[in-house]
């Protein structure tokens, strides 16, 4: 499904961010920005890009530092590779960086992501973010609302291999228990 979607499909496949993802963008700039502001000294800023896709977004955060992009599925890093060939780019997940960079970023940023992770691998998943980031680290993070999945599926694919969808309350529960 992703490789298809993240290398074929015209809407979803170019070096640039379609309109949607242009306007995911214009947020979590603000969002960078405000982070890169607070941190201390003149140390160079660390991204990850979680769930990085073609990589549109890692090339956009490269603005702002060493961009890392991690994505499990091969063929699409490799399409990521051949659209941006100065960035990193991994395959794999969050599990798999963790393995040899604890405490290492200074953003985790994980866009429309995390609806794609089991429910019960959430809690999981905010864990290794947690553990990814430096102690005065930024988590950004976004994903449709659980709340509007009604009537947006109205006009979305339903064939994804995990769509489920988390609620405001739920996200905000699973991150301030890492203390977000």
């Amino acid at each position: 499904y992703y490789e298809q979607l993240f290398t074929k499909n015209s809407k979803w496949s170019s070096p640039n961010p379609n309109y949607e993802e242009a306007l995911r963008w214009e947020i979590i700039k603000i969002f960078v920005e405000k982070g890169i502001t607070s941190l201390k000294g003149n140390e160079p800023v660390s991204i990850l890009d979680l769930g990085c896709g073609r990589g549109w977004l890692t090339n956009l955060l490269s603005r702002y530092g060493t961009t890392t992009g991690i994505e499990p599925v091969k063929s699409v890093i490799e399409y990521a590779e051949k659209l941006f060939p100065e960035i990193n780019f991994l395959v794999g997940n969050s599990k798999t960086i963790l393995k040899n960079n604890r405490n290492t970023f200074n953003f985790v940023v994980s866009s429309e992501v995390i609806e794609h992770v089991p429910d019960v691998e959430k809690a999981n998943f905010i864990d290794d973010i947690a553990n990814l980031l430096k102690p005065d680290g930024f988590l950004i993070l976004t994903t449709p609302r659980k709340e509007a999945q009604k009537e947006l599926n109205k006009f979305l694919s339903s064939n994804q291999p995990i769509e489920e969808w988390i609620s405001e309350t739920e996200l905000e529960n699973l991150v301030t228990k890492k203390h977000f």
